[in-house]
C-alpha cells in the first residue's frame, strides 16, 4: 500500500511522534511505499521516505508568529496547499493521522477525503474533546470543555494566554466533531478510556477502534531483563513536567531505601534538580538516547509512572512490560488498562503516601520477569499492531 503519516513533529520529541516513527518505519520494512507530512524542524528525521514539510509557525511567539499560528491552525499558511502537493503527487491509499493540530491542522484529512483517501486518525491527546489537549487546568482536571468549549478562552487554559487560548477556541469550532466525523473514516483509539471519552463527546462509535500502540524494542533488551538484580532501583521516563506527577514521585521517594532514577526533560527540571539534589538516592540523568532508555528500563526493578492527568496509552507502560520490568502506575485515565495485577500496582493519583506504599509493595514481591516479557511482547507485538492496522486501511 502506499501510506502517507502526518505528525506536526517528526523527531522523537515525545510519545506521539515517537509511535509515529518507529510506526513509517515498520511499514516500510514490511514494503510499503511511505510518505510524511510534518511541519520543518531541524531535527526532523528524513530517511528513504517521501517527505513533505510545512514551514514552522510558534503560536507562543511574537505577536506576528502568533497571527501566523492562527492561520496555520484553520489549514492556512501554507499547510492545505502542502497537504494537496503531498497528496497528487504520491497518491496514498491512505492517509494517517497523528498529532495535527496546531502546527499541521486537520485540513490534510479534509483534502484527503476530497479525494477519496481513506483517513485513519491515532489519538494520542485529548483535542478533539478538550480544545486545551489534556483536560488539565491550573494542574487540575478539568472537563468543562465537554458542555461548555468556549471555557478555554475564559479560563486562557493555553498557558495562561489570552491569543493562544483564543487560537484553541476558534480551533474547535473550525475543527468540531461535525467536520471531523464527515473527513474521518475511522478514529484508532489506543485505550477503552480514550475510546470512551471519545463517545462521550458524540463521536460515532462505529468510526472508533481501541489498538493497543506496539512495542519496537530489541530481543536483546528483553534478555536483560533476566539479569535484574537485587537493587532497589525504580525508574521514571518521561517529561518532567507538572501534569506528569513526577514531584509526587519525587516526594515519596525522599530519603527512601530505594534509588530513583529520573529520566527525561522538561519546564520542570531545573526546578526540580535544585529542590532535591540534596536527596542521594535520587538522580537526574536527562534527556537519554532510546537504546539508553531500553537499557534503563529494562535493567531496573520497576517503573513509576506517578501521573495526575489523564493518560492515553503511555509508551514507557509498553516498553517496561515488554523488557520484563513491573510497573507502578495512578489509577487514572488509561494506566490501568495497561497493569495487569500479575505484572505491578496501581496507586491513587497525586497520593504521595499512596506510591510509596505501592513501591515498597511491588519491591517486595517476586515477579517472573521473562513471563511478563513474553506476555506483554505478545499483545503488543509490531507484527499484530500492523496486520490489524492494514485491516482498518482496507476497511
Amino acid at each position: 500500500m502506499r501510506i502517507a503519516i502526518a505528525s506536526k513533529f517528526f523527531y522523537r520529541r515525545g510519545g506521539a511522534e515517537v509511535h509515529a516513527i518507529d510506526l513509517e518505519s515498520a511499514l516500510r520494512r514490511r514494503g510499503h511505499e511511505t510518505a510524511v507530512l510534518a511541519m520543518a524542524h531541524d531535527d526532523n528525521i528524513i530517511q528513504t521516505f517521501n517527505y513533505y514539510d510545512v514551514r514552522s509557525v510558534n503560536p507562543f511567539g511574537s505577536p506576528a508568529e502568533q497571527i501566523k499560528a492562527s492561520l496555520r491552525m484553520l489549514g492556512g499558511a501554507g499547510a492545505r496547499a502542502r497537504a494537496v502537493e503531498m497528496l497528487e503527487n504520491f497518491h496514498p491509499d491512505a492517509v494517517h493521522l497523528h498529532n495535527v493540530h496546531s502546527y499541521l491542522s486537520p485540513v490534510v484529512a479534509a483534502e484527503a477525503k476530497k479525494r477519496g483517501v481513506k483517513v485513519v486518525w491515532t489519538l494520542h491527546d485529548y483535542k478533539l474533546v478538550c480544545p486545551a489537549y489534556s483536560f488539565m487546568r491550573g494542574g487540575e482536571l478539568c472537563e468543562l470543555s465537554r458542555s461548555k468549549i468556549g471555557c478555554v478562552l475564559r479560563n486562557r487554559c493555553l498557558r495562561g494566554r489570552v491569543v493562544p487560548s483564543a487560537g484553541a477556541w476558534i480551533e474547535s469550532l473550525k475543527w468540531n466533531r461535525r467536520a471531523l466525523a464527515a473527513t474521518v473514516d475511522r478514529f484508532i483509539c489506543p485505550s477503552v478510556f480514550m475510546l470512551n471519552k471519545m463517545k462521550e463527546a458524540g463521536f460515532p462509535e462505529e468510526k472508533l477502534s481501541v489498538l493497543p500502540n506496539f512495542y519496537s524494542g530489541s530481543e536483546s533488551t528483553v534478555k536483560r531483563a533476566l539479569e535484574k538484580g537485587q537493587r532497589k532501583e525504580v525508574v521514571y521516563v518521561g517529561r518532567l513536567s507538572s501534569e506528569k506527577g513526577i514531584e509526587v514521585l519525587l516526594e515519596a521517594s525522599k530519603g527512601r531505601e530505594w534509588e530513583v532514577t529520573i529520566i527525561g526533560t522538561g519546564e520542570d527540571e531545573d526546578q526540580l534538580r535544585k529542590k532535591y539534589k540534596e536527596y542521594p538516592n535520587i538522580k537526574f540523568e536527562g534527556k537519554q538516547p532510546k537504546e539508553v532508555v531500553f537499557e534503563r528500563l529494562a535493567s531496573a526493578r520497576l517503573l513509576v509512572l506517578p501521573s495526575i492527568c489523564f493518560e492515553n496509552s503511555p509508551l514507557s507502560v509498553i516498553e517496561a512490560l515488554s523488557c520484563g520490568t513491573p510497573v507502578v502506575g495512578s489509577s487514572i485515565g488509561g494506566i490501568p488498562e495497561l497493569i495487569p495485577a500479575t505484572d505491578g500496582e496501581v496507586f491513587e493519583a497525586g497520593n504521595a503516601l499512596a506510591l510509596r506504599v505501592a513501591v515498597e509493595k511491588a519491591l517486595s514481591r517476586t515477579y517472573d520477569y521473562n513471563d511478563i516479557a513474553a506476555r506483554a511482547r505478545l499483545k503488543f507485538s509490531e507484527e499484530n499492531y500492523i496486520e490489524n492496522l492494514l485491516n482498518l486501511y482496507r476497511l
